[in-house]
């Protein structure tokens, strides 16, 4: 039996969030509001 991954050996939960981002700041952006340009996952309106 092999062991459970932890979040160092793996990248799912930066993608996760990743993902999450880009599709908050999406619809942020289609809901007409302006937000900065910054690539991290605080979005500032």
């Amino acid at each position: 039996m092999t062991e459970p991954s932890t979040p160092t050996q793996t990248t799912e939960l930066c993608d996760k969030l990743r993902a999450n981002t880009a599709q908050i700041r999406k619809g942020i952006t289609e809901a007409g509001f302006t937000i900065t340009p910054d690539i991290h996952p605080i979005t500032t309106i």
